[in-house]
């Protein structure tokens, strides 16, 4: 067990001195534009969620908040290059639990999720819905289980890329009914979506922020979502669980972070502000109807609730290293 080292008397006699200053800068804070940093490409729910909590955000605290898409290494160059900016509140991440939860634990990388990064808090949640072509052959996920049985490995399906929820979640669902598929990475989960549109790939998890206008349009056809309960856009569809597989729930959840060594003030003040972004009326408004649930996770829950994504990830990565040839 380490011990804080000795404060000089010099230095305890000059902290009365030192604490104003310190305090007048953070409350300051954001002094200019804020770049938020975004893991996937442009169309997908990160994206979506991002808007809205940037332009609320500089709405409350007077500065611009301006988005950057930093694609590749499912998520992680993303994470990377915020963890290499000064700890200052001034560049942050809004990254979901793909990355900073399974990403990080699955692929070879230097980042420590809790050594690298100060988390500020969970903004969001929303389920995944399965879906295929509307053309396809698959009108149930028996269908497409029975398919997969008969033909192992032959199917194809999308994701955002390796270690992240919609190829994870695929890894739960195969690991419960005992199946293969082919796995096509993209760099983002609307370009796994087009790839089911253009039926390049046969299925995928798709965030409903994504799949929605493609549902009601007549692009996807759902087959299942993965949340415990069924989706309110979509009561029609049953779940995972629903369709034989007990026990199957699976969300993606959207975090804020900003580099290690910000200063308490700064993210205690990015928590609350977020938080009442995103639980304000007006942003419920806008994200019910795709499913997108504000979250209630802050600051001091954050490492607890981090130590259960690791529990619930850890049997899909170890099955799936097993099933690798």
């Amino acid at each position: 067990m380490s011990h804080p080292l000795p404060v000089p008397r010099r230095a305890l006699l000059a902290a009365p001195f030192l604490l104003p200053a310190a305090a007048h800068a953070v409350d300051a804070y954001p002094t200019g534009p804020v770049t938020l940093v975004v893991p996937f490409a442009v169309g997908g729910a990160t994206h979506f969620v991002a808007q809205i909590l940037a332009r609320r955000l500089a709405a409350i605290l007077g500065q611009p908040f301006r988005i950057e898409v930093i694609t590749g290494e499912s998520g992680l160059a993303a994470m990377a290059d915020v963890a290499r900016a000064a700890p200052d509140g001034h560049r942050l991440v809004l990254s979901p639990n793909s990355t900073f939860a399974m990403a990080a634990h699955y692929l070879d990388t230097p980042l420590v999720i809790e050594r690298d990064f100060a988390p500020v808090c969970l903004v969001a949640s929303t389920p995944m819905v399965l879906c295929v072509h509307t053309g396809s052959r698959f009108h149930t996920l028996q269908d497409l289980v029975e398919a997969a049985r008969l033909a192992p490995e032959r199917l194809r399906y999308g994701s955002a890329g390796i270690g992240v929820i919609n190829h994870l979640a695929v890894e739960l669902f195969a690991k419960g009914f005992d199946l293969r598929f082919q796995h096509i990475t993209f760099s983002g989960g609307a370009p796994a979506m087009h790839a089911v549109l253009q039926d390049q790939v046969q299925f995928a998890f798709i965030d409903l922020v994504t799949a929605i206008p493609r549902i009601a349009g007549g692009g996807l056809r759902p087959l299942a979502v993965s949340s415990a309960a069924r989706a309110e856009p979509l009561r029609q569809v049953p779940t995972i669980a629903e369709s034989g597989l007990p026990g199957f729930a699976v969300t993606t959840d959207f975090a804020l972070f900003a580099p290690a060594r910000t200063p308490e003030l700064i993210l205690e003040r990015l928590c609350r502000t977020s938080t009442a972004v995103m639980r304000a009326e007006a942003t419920r408004q806008i994200l019910a109807p795709l499913a997108i649930t504000p979250t209630t996770v802050r600051r001091e829950g954050f490492h607890d609730y981090l130590k259960g994504q690791d529990l619930t990830w850890l049997a899909a990565v170890r099955w799936r290293e097993r099933h690798t040839p």
